[in-house]
């Protein structure tokens, strides 16, 4: 009877376990998915610049469009990375 009183509460701890290790775990790739989706945009505001400035050279921008677009992206490019900075915080803790 006494090792029934202890095969219980084991039971319990062994049964609640493993899925608090599955949420963590499950918070971690989603934390992972969001970073990469934050990178994505990054690299394509980035890769937005360079058209931007290629467009431009070429004569087809105007000095004042070009100017506010490059404003606008350069300003995404830093949103996005005080956003991946925050997370990659998140992520070490």
């Amino acid at each position: 009877m006494r090792w029934l009183a202890l095969l219980i509460p084991i039971a319990v701890v062994l049964a609640l376990l493993p899925p608090l290790f599955r949420r963590g775990r499950d918070e971690a790739a989603v934390l992972e998915e969001r970073l990469d989706l934050l990178r994505e945009k990054k690299r394509l505001a980035l890769a937005a610049i360079r058209e931007l400035d290629f467009d431009r050279a070429a004569g087809k921008l105007s000095e004042a469009d070009h100017a506010a677009e490059r404003d606008r992206l350069k300003e995404e490019v830093a949103v996005l990375l005080e956003a991946i900075d925050a997370r990659e915080a998140k992520r070490v803790v």
